[in-house]
């Protein structure tokens, strides 16, 4: 049967879209702003020969559109420049005009597909009825008000505000995202009223707009009064800060998404806490990125809390080299005091206070045993036996109380030994036998016991006691000789002076003793600390090397929203500070220049250190020979005070000034050299990409 003419003539039909297209573009203030321009493209647009003359007309079509009717995944990326359009976006737009959005309808030839767009559904295998878990659904998600104007955002943003997929795109927002806020009405004076209002927020991101004075501020710092003190804050900007001192009666109600309520009158000193926000007020944004401000440990955070990073290897072995790099410092500080410590007790002046000592002691026995052979020729023989005999049993009353004494002093030691180390011993004993018991291990640290602490105690009182009476004995003694004749009195004093210069005489000798000892234990320990010193640095390129890695991990798969950021790592060297170090240890007047001209003295190290930063292992010895090339320039120049010592000025030389840092760039710039809005902009991008927390700023 032949075809009616409508259809014949409907087949045939040919719209002239340049006619179309004329009328909407020349009545501008009629149509402007009015229509979309959509084009069909059920295949894959992707596959098509545009610069064949079979399809130039659609290609001057899809360079008017507005948008694609396509659910086509091929041609959604196409659409966009991407693969497998092959010469990017730029081109795209060149070869199409724009980048061009696809959406996608039900395309129900039925009620029973109508809201059931199904990919399989030409597919005669497939059959939605009697297999709905097997359907491919290509829901159209538009991210945009219910409205034409709604629709026309998706052609200024084509990428993020259409998805066409199965689920929902948007990801799951914390039960504790701000739904709608609710300010009551209030007077603060004569001049400035605030009336009722209620906003409903959405999820994601909320703009407020208008000139100056129009209550912005208010707005946000009113909302941030719920989670943080505004009233008492620095900020002279602080809306809340501004009228605390007026208590007004504002009550701020915030809704949440899971529908619990939290309200407070803009004083009341409480605050909602099972949530935080991030809240960057406009006078503390430089607190945040300013040049002083911690923008470097957010970064930190950004990557090490990343599931990229976290819980790796990688992110392991870095914290291992930290945490080796924090001992080496505290290490460092440790033999520094040392050695301080070993220099004043072996330098010349030390050996020679203890020479002299010797000698005189030895000059005194030598006086004192020539004084005791003249009295004993004074003395009869039985006389001399009575000195001797008293002489004997004092010396032997001090030789006991002498070691009563050490015996008290160590039995003190001992009980505050049990008391304090031993306590703290087990307490850590229990923490690893509950890790093991944690791990599944079937071992148990014992713990250290001391029944018998008492005993200690009373051995002590007993001491005690027996101390009182050999000192009652020593007193009860040198009455006895007191009380002999003169002659044999002062022969007794005589031998008990000699037995003192004896024991003084081998206490001086264990000094010498001790010095020379002292004097090859102070090589060794110079040796140990430049060695840890050369460690240390060491462990900082080490740090780099693997802060590099995980860069790298971390670059590979980074948020959508960082994209325009690139990091990278490098060492930073604190000047100021070692300056302010140098102006606090050393009297720069005795070498001959002004503090102010310490950077200028020390130019040869910053040099050293500048060649160091870079990486380089074999840089490690010429900065270390620098720093000790300033140790022996500035030894005699160490401020003459008590309360600096050369344990600080060996601080102030083998102390680490490295950090290992992020180095970051904002479209190829480096963060220094950004603007403070480009930098607010980096910061926003990092508290983005770091978690569903609500950001106000």
């Amino acid at each position: 049967a032949s075809d009616s003419d409508i259809f014949v003539g409907m087949m045939n039909a040919v719209v002239d879209d340049s006619q179309v297209t004329g009328v909407l573009t020349s009545k501008e203030s009629i149509f402007g702003g009015k229509y979309v321009f959509v084009v069909m493209a059920d295949e894959d647009l992707s596959a098509i020969d545009w610069n064949s003359r079979d399809h130039q007309t659609r290609k001057v079509l899809t360079q008017k559109s507005d948008l694609l009717f396509s659910s086509n995944e091929k041609t959604r990326n196409w659409s966009l420049g991407k693969n497998p359009y092959k010469e990017g976006a730029e081109k795209f737009i060149a070869e199409f005009k724009t980048l061009k959005p696809c959406i996608h309808g039900s395309d129900a030839h039925g009620f029973n597909f109508i809201a059931h767009p199904c990919a399989k559904r030409g597919d005669a295998t497939h059959n939605c009825e009697n297999n709905p878990n097997n359907c491919e659904l290509r829901f159209c998600w538009i991210k945009a008000d219910p409205t034409f104007e709604g629709l026309r955002q998706l052609t200024y943003e084509p990428e993020d505000r259409v998805y066409i997929g199965e689920t929902n795109p948007t990801s799951i927002k914390s039960n504790y995202t701000i739904k709608s806020v609710k300010i009551s009405e209030s007077t603060i004076d004569s001049e400035l009223t605030i009336k009722e209002t209620e906003f409903d927020l959405n999820s994601s991101l909320v703009s407020v707009t208008g000139g100056k004075g129009g209550g912005k501020t208010a707005f946000v710092d009113l909302i941030a009064s719920c989670y943080k003190d505004r009233c008492h804050t620095k900020d002279k900007n602080s809306f809340v800060g501004r009228i605390a001192d007026s208590s007004p009666n504002i009550e701020i109600t915030l809704t949440f998404g899971d529908g619990s309520i939290f309200s407070k009158k803009v004083t009341e000193n409480k605050f909602f806490e099972n949530s935080e926000i991030v809240y960057i007020a406009q006078g503390e944004l430089e607190t945040y990125i300013g040049d002083n401000s911690d923008l470097d440990n957010y970064i930190n955070r950004l990557i090490f809390e990343s599931p990229l990073i976290n819980n790796t290897v990688k992110s392991f072995e870095f914290n291992q080299i930290q945490a080796s790099i924090d001992l080496d410092k505290k290490s460092l500080e440790s033999k520094n005091t040392l050695i301080s410590k070993l220099e004043g007790g072996t330098d010349e002046a030390a050996i020679q206070a203890v020479s002299i000592e010797k000698k005189q002691l030895e000059a005194d026995k030598k006086d004192i045993i020539a004084r005791i052979s003249d009295s004993a020729k004074k003395q009869t023989g039985a006389n001399n036996l009575i000195a001797q005999q008293s002489q004997l049993a004092i010396s032997k009353l001090k030789e006991q109380k002498d070691s009563l004494l050490n015996i008290q002093e160590y039995i003190g030691e001992t009980v505050l030994f049990i008391e304090n180390d031993i306590v703290a011993f087990n307490l850590k004993v229990g923490f690893i036998n509950g890790f093991l018991v944690k791990l599944g291990k079937d071992v148990k640290v014992d713990l250290i016991t001391y029944p018998t602490l008492e005993n200690l105690k009373t051995l002590n009182t007993q001491i005690q006691a027996q101390l009182n009476q050999v000192v009652q004995c020593i007193e009860k003694s040198q009455k006895e000789i007191d009380n002999l004749a003169s002659g044999v009195k002062d022969h007794a004093k005589l031998l008990d002076k000699q037995k003192d210069i004896d024991q003084a005489l081998a206490k001086t000798e264990k000094k010498e003793d001790n010095l020379k000892k002292n004097q090859d234990l102070l090589v060794v320990e110079l040796t140990n600390r430049n060695n840890l010193f050369k460690q240390l640095l060491k462990n900082t390129l080490l740090l780099k090397q693997k802060y590099e890695e995980i860069i790298a991990l971390f670059s590979e798969n980074k948020d959508v929203v960082l994209s325009d950021l690139s990091f990278g790592v490098k060492i930073n060297y604190n000047q100021s500070e070692f300056l302010d170090g140098v102006e606090d240890v050393l009297d720069q007047r005795r070498k001959g220049a002004k503090a102010s001209d310490a950077a200028l003295i020390f130019a040869d190290l910053f040099t050293a250190v500048n060649n160091f930063v870079g990486g380089d292992e074999t840089k490690i010895e010429p900065l270390f020979s620098e720093i000790s090339k300033i140790e022996k320039e500035n030894k005699d120049k160490i401020r003459n005070s008590q309360a600096i010592s050369k344990t600080d000025f060996y601080n102030l030389l083998y102390k680490s000034y490295f950090n290992v840092v992020p180095l970051v760039k904002y479209k190829k710039t480096q963060l220094h050299k950004l603007s403070l809005g480009q930098k607010a902009t980096v910061l926003i991008k990092i508290y983005l990409a770091q978690g569903d927390k609500p950001i106000i700023i």
